[in-house]
């Protein structure tokens, strides 16, 4: 698993005591030399994975929108060919992050 991932997600976090409470309900948290480790377990592996999935099919539907709207043509005739198909690869990517990634289970106990 990518430390940067699970990084990245623990940022947006400014309550630390909340941050130890996920921490300890999604994985273990493991004392090396008085540094605390997270040690995710599997479920938010999973979720951590694909939400990046989704993250990065929904990035590149925007990258392309955000060009398009800025006139460029090779992205607006992108778009007009693709569009369809990045939108079925975007809610693809959800499906799978709900159904294969547990996003409403790790959600309901980060949100709680």
């Amino acid at each position: 698993m990518d430390q940067k991932l699970i990084d990245d997600f623990f940022n947006d976090f400014v309550d630390t005591e909340k941050v130890n409470l996920i921490k300890s309900t999604l994985g273990t948290i493991k004392k090396i030399d008085s540094i605390d480790f997270f040690e995710p377990n599997e479920q938010f592996k999973a979720y951590l994975e694909y939400k990046k999935k989704f993250d990065d099919s929904n990035s590149a539907l925007q990258e392309i929108k955000k060009r398009a709207e800025n006139k460029e043509i090779k992205a607006i005739h992108q778009l007009s060919i693709s569009g369809s198909l990045l939108h079925k690869m975007i809610n693809s990517a959800l499906n799978s992050w709900i159904s294969l990634g547990y996003k409403n289970e790790v959600e309901k106990i980060i949100n709680n």
